[in-house]
């Protein structure tokens, strides 16, 4: 028997969802409610990744390195832009990471469906806008990286 509500919640999502009445029966009805809702978003999220696992051998990778020298303006810039980029057809990931907790050294890793999601992308309004405020507020080094099907 599973325990936790994780657990559940993972279990359904590899079972596709179909299971949350069975899982959630084990649940106080409180738990059980919060236990539904999360399956069905962890089963969304797991379908999501197996397309975009489907698609990982025309996918395309970018890691984006920022040395940032105006934090406040990075952030001013980032934040719409993350919001938009993550809304837009073939975009699978768009995550900011900290190298370290007090650095001002970021990385972004971005995957796209293909070259035509990304070179949508390129051209969206949002990323015109916003891709030069970033250039301003930071350093940016880009590579670009395609998936290696050995």
């Amino acid at each position: 028997m599973l325990r936790s509500g994780r657990s559940i919640m993972l279990a359904a999502a590899i079972c596709g969802g179909s299971h949350s009445a069975v899982a959630a029966s084990s649940l106080t009805s409180a738990a059980a409610a919060g236990a539904a809702a999360g399956i069905a978003a962890s089963a969304f999220t797991f379908r999501r990744f197996l397309a975009a696992s489907a698609a990982s051998r025309s996918a395309v990778h970018l890691i984006v390195e920022f040395e940032v020298n105006d934090l406040p303006r990075f952030k001013e810039a980032f934040a719409p832009l993350r919001a938009a980029s993550r809304a837009e057809a073939g975009c699978i990931q768009y995550d900011l990471v900290q190298q370290d907790a007090d650095s001002l050294r970021f990385t972004l890793i971005e995957k796209w469906a293909n070259a035509d999601a990304l070179s949508k992308h390129d051209s969206s309004e949002h990323f015109l806008k916003y891709v030069p405020m970033l250039g301003k507020a930071a350093d940016v080094r880009l590579r670009k990286l395609q998936a290696v099907d050995w």
